[in-house]
């Protein structure tokens, strides 16, 4: 296989920084990317130059810097996620702790804290953290694995939180919570078995 020349790859990474992608991270892929590219095209026949100019005009400055544009998006959404995470965690927790401590005590007012503790942990903290990892994954087998694990936690949660409250639908919720977190262990070791075979 053909692979590209230092002094080429350079030649490449000047024409990126030309085009004003201020975003190192990237543009150390843009280059890996493109140089990948050039080599098929190479590989195939075409000549180094030629196949070099016919790649920049496939991406263009424009489509370059509307790419680092994009992750930038990306990048704080994935931030403020992250934060909203957090924060929705550790209102959860406060909750938790508070309406333990005050069930301890007998203090009136325990059992709605507490449950609406657990509510949060499981309803706004876990769900946040499903949403987060459902959207980067392209593969509907480990979308629908990871849906089963989050219902099946969430129902775990919410069993063992209301199992304080006495409340006789959480021995259902716990039951229904272990089996389908028993589905998600089975189904996402399945994969990763059928993902490691030799071909």
């Amino acid at each position: 296989m053909y692979v590209l020349e230092q002094q080429e790859i350079e030649k490449i990474t000047d024409r990126i920084t030309l085009a004003r992608v201020e975003n190192n991270s990237l543009s150390i892929d843009l280059v890996d990317h493109i140089c990948c590219m050039v080599e098929e095209r190479v590989e195939l026949g075409m000549k180094l130059n030629q196949a070099e100019d016919e790649v920049f005009r496939e991406m263009g400055e424009v489509q370059l810097k509307a790419i680092e544009i994009e992750t930038k998006k990306l990048t704080q959404n994935k931030f403020i996620m992250k934060k909203r995470t957090k924060i929705i965690g550790f209102i959860a927790l406060v909750l938790v702790l508070l309406g333990f401590t005050m069930k301890m005590f007998h203090l009136q007012g325990a059992g709605i804290t507490w449950g609406v503790g657990i509510l949060f942990m499981a309803f706004g903290f876990f769900l946040m953290l499903f949403i987060d990892r459902f959207s980067y994954e392209k593969s509907n087998y480990y979308r629908i694995t990871q849906v089963i694990g989050y219902l099946g936690a969430a129902s775990l949660i919410v069993g063992l939180g209301f199992v304080l409250l006495r409340w006789p639908i959480a021995v259902f919720l716990v039951e229904g919570g272990g089996i389908l977190l028993l589905i998600y262990f089975i189904l996402n070791n399945t994969k990763i078995s059928h993902a490691t075979d030799p071909q």
